[in-house]
């Protein structure tokens, strides 16, 4: 169970109203969070990024089912001092819940998404509604980072490239496996405990666009206690 204890389903309905109200929820999106809420997502470990947005607008999920601050703690593993950078969350969500606990410890974040809303940010949160096709739509930022960013992963590690900035993102399901040179996999090996060498296309993508910028360092792999779709990658400078 994500929620908090008390949190019953009647009283997330009203909540559910109450959301849908208050950001002006086109009806095209309300779709969405009313099927992810019939089938059920408020009684499952993972959530999707979608409806938690609505749980954590109002403080329904349980500390350890909360991806959001997840995330923000796996950042902080290599990156301690957000007090003093600018951030970047690319693709930050309708809802910009993963800006609003950066925007907790960070000096200023940027959040850039085609569908944002303005209401309820913090003054250190700015959000840029926008859609992004290249890294060069990307502001500038110190740290740039997503949180299931889809098919703007890529933007994302080549605007760390291009401008030697340090990045991290939690890959979403939307991936596929290729096959890699022995180049490549020796580079991997490291990052799984398992020893298991089989890596998703972006995975191998930052590896390959990382060998570029040698001061960026290499990729490594997070560990969370929080289950991500996927794997949490970044680069850490030698």
């Amino acid at each position: 169970m994500v929620l908090k204890d008390y949190v019953a389903k009647t009283m997330l309905k009203e909540y559910l109203n109450t959301f849908f109200e208050t950001y002006e929820i086109p009806n095209m999106f309300r779709a969405q969070y009313q099927m992810e809420y019939d089938n059920g997502l408020y009684d499952t470990r993972v959530v999707d990024s979608q409806i938690a947005q609505f749980y954590k607008e109002y403080d329904l999920l349980k500390e350890e089912s909360d991806m959001y601050k997840a995330f923000v703690n796996v950042i902080k593993h290599n990156h301690p001092n957000l007090s003093d950078i600018t951030i970047l969350d690319v693709c930050g969500g309708y809802i910009p819940q993963l800006g609003r606990e950066l925007a907790k410890e960070a000096k200023h974040v940027m959040v850039v998404d085609r569908n944002m809303v303005f209401k309820n940010n913090p003054n250190n949160l700015e959000p840029i509604q926008r859609t992004i096709e290249s890294y060069t739509d990307l502001p500038s930022a110190d740290l740039v980072v997503g949180l299931l960013p889809c098919e703007a992963t890529q933007h994302i590690i080549d605007y760390s490239v291009m401008n030697k900035k340090d990045f991290v993102i939690a890959l979403c399901g939307c991936w596929h496996n290729l096959n890699l040179d022995e180049h490549i996999r020796e580079k991997m090996r490291p990052m799984h405990k398992s020893g298991d060498t089989t890596v998703t296309r972006y995975e191998q993508y930052a590896i390959t666009r990382l060998e570029e910028a040698p001061e960026l360092g290499d990729l490594i792999a997070y560990d969370s206690p929080y289950q991500f779709p996927q794997d949490v990658i970044g680069n850490k400078r030698r």
